[in-house]
């Protein structure tokens, strides 16, 4: 029997925790506990909405499809409760191994949804056998970049499947304005464009918070260590590009010129603070 007293009773004691009087290691640990759990209450209510669906319970007793009723008893939006089902049943039907990797909180449901979405009916055999592959790749990978990896392999084996947008050049595409001094820049890279740029900025952006993260250290502080935003960006002056010794020194979108390289400081005995900014290209 499905005890929803118990499981209101437990979450509403989770809630209830003073979370300024954990430790960080704490909170690290009850994000990560909470994650897992939630992944295994997501596989639940996957393994709930697939049974009702397959009855066709809801139409029976409500008079409602399953979206439709969950919508209504759940208070989420049609779009939601939709997507919800349809995940539910693609992880009955057809991906077994999705469902318990789900349900041991290996994975989240966001990764669920990928795979059954991916799984389209054209391809669900074969892409079935290739569960225990993709969700292998997990750990290994960021979210997104598992996703485009999840349907790259998918279109691979959608012989008969629509237009691949990362086939057609003009979808890459990159648009500049300028207001005053600040520059704004709108655009996108499709496939393996997307994938190899991604790779180096986000190289380059990892080499510039290891260099920040040291001279934090090495100042007590007094460096602070930008968001990664504002280190992505400053990263495009590590990249190599067509600029040679060019020192045109603009905003981008607001932020200063010297954005992603830290200023070092340097205190001389019994002198003031000192910021000697690093060289580097700072064309646009």
């Amino acid at each position: 029997m499905f005890d929803s007293v118990l499981l209101a009773e437990q979450a509403s004691h989770v809630a209830a925790l003073d979370a300024s009087s954990l430790s960080d290691a704490e909170l690290f640990d009850g994000v990560v506990g909470l994650e897992q759990a939630r992944a295994r209450l997501d596989a639940a209510e996957c393994a709930l909405l697939a049974e009702l669906h397959s009855r066709d319970a809801t139409d029976r007793h409500h008079g409602l499809r399953t979206k439709g009723w969950l919508s209504r008893e759940a208070g989420v939006s049609p779009h939601t409760a939709g997507m919800r089902v349809s995940v539910a049943c693609t992880l009955r039907r057809v991906l077994d191994q999705t469902a318990a990797a789900l349900a041991d909180g290996r994975i989240g449901f966001d990764h669920a949804q990928v795979m059954a979405r991916a799984c389209n009916p054209r391809i669900e055999t074969a892409f079935a056998e290739m569960q225990e592959m993709l969700l292998s790749l997990v750990p290994v990978m960021v979210f997104d970049r598992w996703r485009r990896e999840v349907f790259a392999i998918a279109d691979l084996l959608d012989q008969d499947g629509g237009h691949n947008p990362a086939d057609d050049i003009e979808t890459n595409r990159l648009r500049m304005r300028s207001t005053g001094d600040n520059v704004f820049f709108d655009g996108q890279l499709c496939g393996e464009h997307g994938l190899v740029t991604e790779h180096v900025i986000e190289s380059v952006t990892d080499e510039l918070w290891r260099r920040y993260r040291d001279d934090h250290t090495a100042t007590d502080g007094a460096v602070d260590i930008p968001s990664r935003a504002t280190l992505r960006l400053g990263a495009r002056r590590d990249l190599p590009t067509s600029c040679g010794q060019s020192r045109t020194r603009r905003t981008v979108a607001g932020r200063g010129g010297n954005a992603g390289h830290p200023r070092r400081r340097s205190r001389s005995r019994g002198g003031p603070v000192r910021d000697s900014p690093r060289s580097g290209c700072a064309g646009v």
